[in-house]
């Protein structure tokens, strides 16, 4: 029984063609050439009308804030960035925070 499988999968093993693929690419002509080089340069420029467009878009939508959202954002915006760098809070900010939730905690009305 073990034979038959064993002979069944070396037959079938020998009679899959063997596929190799060259290391070297294929030669391409002028013409495949200055179309890709067309192709990438029409999509950088697309790329930055984009971002410009999404710019102006940005600005408007900082005009259009009040005094007090703007500051609110400006705020926000460094702390996602010392977040980002992976800056901790200053310390006594930190000590002074647990210490009152600690504090919440002690002298929380039990009803």
């Amino acid at each position: 029984m073990h034979l038959r499988v064993f002979l069944f999968v070396l037959i079938f093993l020998m009679g899959q063609p063997t596929v190799t693929y060259s290391q070297n690419k294929a030669p391409t002509s002028r013409k495949m050439k200055k179309r890709t080089k067309e192709l990438k340069k029409t999509k950088q420029k697309q790329n930055e009308e984009s971002v410009d467009v999404s710019e102006e878009l940005r600005q408007q939508h900082l005009k259009n804030q009040s005094k007090a959202v703007k500051k609110r954002m400006k705020k926000n915006k460094k702390r996602s960035k010392k977040i980002n760098q992976n800056k901790r809070e200053f310390f006594l900010n930190r000590w002074w925070r647990n210490t009152t939730i600690w504090l919440k905690t002690i002298f929380r009305k039990k009803s």
